[in-house]
């Protein structure tokens, strides 16, 4: 296989960096902040993306199952509940809830509707 000098300069940087994350990931699922179903890049995108500086999936998450039980009747059940699912990965959020949910920014639900002119 032929590479350019520019790729190989660079390849060795970012195998450094992805053994760093990887390293990192693992360690917050050793201490239990970090899901043992999430693999390197998914927790790249996750930190990238997702989470704010300094915060863990177990807290987003948390974050996520209260903010969302206060709809619901029984909120202690419910904040367990969708804790546990998001957490065993029985349960995605979607992008504005993953991002947004329970902070002071954009909207956790966004709606788009078309009117079809039919009446």
């Amino acid at each position: 296989m032929i590479f350019n000098d520019e790729i190989v300069s660079g390849t060795e940087e970012f195998v450094s960096k992805y053994a760093l994350l990887s390293a990192e990931r693992k360690e917050l699922q050793e201490l239990g902040e970090l899901p043992s179903w999430v693999i390197t890049p998914g927790y790249q995108l996750l930190k990238s993306k997702y989470l704010d500086k300094g915060e863990t999936l177990r807290q987003r998450f948390s974050t996520i199952a209260s903010t969302a039980a206060k709809y619901m009747p029984d909120s202690d059940y419910w904040e367990t509940t969708f804790f546990d699912l998001l957490w065993e990965g029985k349960l995605a959020a979607s992008t504005p809830i993953l991002s947004s949910m329970g902070k002071d920014k954009g909207c956790a639900g966004e709606v788009f509707g078309l009117a079809s002119g039919v009446s």
